[in-house]
């Protein structure tokens, strides 16, 4: 009867270890599952910053198109939104007859007349005009200024 009761004890010992073992190789591989799930959305968060050339460039960039705009200059503002391989339909749509309501649209929304604005941007063609000031940002065309 001690014989059995040893053996009882050690095959209850082992059992255990057994089961703890697994049990920690199973609560390993879960938190590796979930360090590499935190980490690809950490990357897709926080995405390495843009160079600041780059950065300086594209501001440079939207400040003369926002100024062949405010002057009147298609010429400028075609060449300009040519460069520029995000443009989509906009050059399509603005041409030289219809690119004074540009301007008056862009006038529009720097006086806080956003009603007007969108009213030039409907009779344009133009979908949501003006990135953050409609609900939902841009959809379609992309602001040309």
């Amino acid at each position: 009867m001690k014989n059995l009761n040893k053996i009882l004890a050690i095959t209850g010992i082992v059992a255990a270890l057994a089961i703890t073992n697994v049990a920690s190789v199973a609560m390993a591989n879960a938190e590796e599952e979930v360090n590499q799930w935190e980490a690809s959305r950490m990357h897709r968060m926080h995405k390495p910053p843009m160079d600041p050339e780059k950065l300086e460039e594209m501001k440079q960039h939207r400040e003369d198109v926002k100024t062949a705009v405010e002057n009147g200059d298609y010429d400028a503002w075609y060449a300009l939104m040519s460069e520029n391989e995000r443009a989509g339909d906009i050059l399509e749509i603005i041409n030289e007859d219809n690119f004074h309501l540009l301007g008056e649209m862009h006038e529009a929304r720097e006086n806080g007349d956003f009603e007007t604005a969108k009213t030039i941007a409907d009779e344009l063609g133009l979908k949501r005009p003006m990135k953050g000031k409609f609900r939902g940002g841009m959809r379609g065309q992309r602001c040309p200024v």
